[in-house]
């Protein structure tokens, strides 16, 4: 913020507008609070505060006012508009947030934008988590504008805010309706419902005569996939796999069993941390994202000429991820053409399939489904805070199947709408970015006194301070003390 000031403003510091109640904080840990709260209704509750806002309920308030809350440690210090916030009524606070009860004259909305819009990271200390005690938030320096015209600044800042956040909000609802559209494409798709069939595509039974050969060749994949159609689907295409219920699917597809299509599978390679920090690269767990690799935090790995050839990485090969959280296990993705030599860590699976018979990203776009989500989920071994599927579980995972050449199409059409949705969805968290630094400027320029016309006749702020400082030493603890001040001053 500039140092000049409007006509009738003034510069003080936070200790002379706010008197701080960090006092009657009272911290209560997650478990007590539990204890507390169990078996009580919503309107025995109360909420409880913390540095960035409301942390949970509690059966208890200590104040009931309007106060501002000012992160102490643990806060967003760095960025304007994040430190502060208002709360109203009866709430409990813990000691990550300092308590501003504004002095009369100071209003409270202003108090609470003053302070986001203040560079405050000259007056917080430490590293990995930084914090701001008390006798450094005192002396942040705030402008302040006489007492009409805070509530003016607070009243318009409020309102384009609101107006903001609806805009964000609604953005956040169509993101989401995105998603669940996306959800929707894929589901069609992969039912037959989107592709059209070609009368010169090669024909089913073809494909499964060529296929059933192929699968003679690979015995290891051979072992429980290979008797079809009785034992995987039957001749009416009733959807049945094992006794997985599985959509019906249309003329020229049919379930089959992931092992049908596998060349090889391959764990990754496992080394020490010694092993790490020059050499090739390794794509770990986090470099699956939704359905693509993702080239972000790519570790180093030493290792030999041999070993990188038996976890080599080449183009059109399928990773997919063998342990992680149940929700994620079993995410995948083609490694894409132009990545040079790299190679896999243990805890991803390189597949690699019979490309003449399927193409990888139909796999990776099906195992996006919620269908296909569902089946990997329920499925995977649950282990010590991890799920984990093996080589032979996804063998047997089901995969609805059709021509080569409808598979091709298939994915052309939608990685190309794909493709269209992921436009949109940049511009909309654009769209969000540019809200929260139109909200920056916004309190950058409300305290340059650009936001709301300046009255040059209202009570000066210098005239507002010297009545908090009297009252504070004639009246202070008495809203009337003030008025009695302020009489006197008239």
């Amino acid at each position: 913020m500039t140092r000049d000031l409007p006509v009738n403003w003034e510069w003080c510091t936070l200790d002379d507008v706010a008197e701080f109640l960090d006092s009657k904080r009272a911290p209560v840990n997650e478990e007590t609070r539990k204890k507390r709260i169990e078996g009580k209704s919503e309107s025995e509750l109360f909420p409880y505060y913390g540095a960035n806002g409301q942390v949970g309920l509690i059966d208890g308030y200590i104040f009931d006012e309007p106060l501002v809350l000012l992160a102490e440690d643990g806060g967003t210090f760095d960025r304007l508009g994040q430190a502060a916030y208002r709360v109203s009524g009866r709430t409990w606070v813990n000691n990550h947030a300092h308590v501003l009860r504004p002095f009369p004259g100071v209003d409270v909305g202003y108090l609470q934008h003053v302070l986001n819009a203040s560079n405050l990271m000259p007056f917080v200390s430490g590293t990995t988590r930084l914090k701001l005690t008390q006798n450094s938030a005192k002396r942040i320096p705030l402008p302040l504008a006489p007492e009409d015209h805070q509530r003016k600044i607070s009243s318009e800042i409020d309102k384009l805010f609101y107006e903001l956040n609806a805009g964000r909000i609604a953005i956040q609802e169509g993101l989401k309706l995105l998603g669940r559209a996306r959800q929707s494409i894929l589901s069609k798709a992969f039912q037959g419902k989107l592709s059209r069939r070609d009368p010169g595509d090669e024909r089913l039974e073809q494909l499964l005569i060529r296929l059933g050969q192929k699968n003679t060749l690979n015995a290891q994949w051979n072992v429980g996939t290979a008797r079809l159609p009785a034992d995987e689907c039957d001749q009416t295409n009733s959807g049945k796999l094992g006794d997985a219920g599985l959509p019906k699917l249309p003329s020229g597809w049919v379930w089959l069993s992931f092992g049908r299509f596998i060349e090889s599978m391959k764990n990754g390679i496992y080394k020490k941390p010694q092993y790490y920090g020059s050499g090739i690269p390794c794509l770990r767990m986090y470099n699956i994202e939704d359905g693509a690799i993702v080239w972000k935090d790519v570790k180093l790995m030493k290792l030999s000429d041999d070993e990188v050839q038996e976890y080599g990485l080449t183009d059109g090969d399928i990773l997919l991820n063998r342990v992680n959280s149940r929700e994620l296990v079993g995410k995948a993705a083609v490694i894409p053409a132009g990545l040079g030599d790299l190679v896999f860590e243990s805890k991803n699976i390189r597949i690699r399939v019979w490309r003449d018979m399927i193409e990888p990203r139909y796999l990776t776009l099906y195992l996006q489904t919620t269908l296909a989500r569902t089946q990997i989920a329920s499925r995977a071994k649950q282990t010590v805070g991890m799920a984990t599927v093996s080589q032979d579980d996804i063998a047997k995972w089901p995969i609805p199947y059709c021509s080569p050449k409808e598979q091709q199409r298939l994915v052309d059409q939608l990685e190309a709408g794909f493709q269209r949705m992921a436009s949109i969805q940049k511009c909309a968290e654009e769209a969000i970015a540019d809200s929260n630094r139109i909200e920056v400027s916004v309190l950058v320029n409300a305290f340059r006194g650009n936001l709301v016309a300046n009255n040059q006749s209202q009570v000066s702020a210098s005239t507002l301070l010297e009545r908090i400082k009297e009252w504070r030493t004639r009246g202070a603890g008495s809203r009337n003390g003030m008025n009695e001040v302020q009489v006197q001053w008239n």
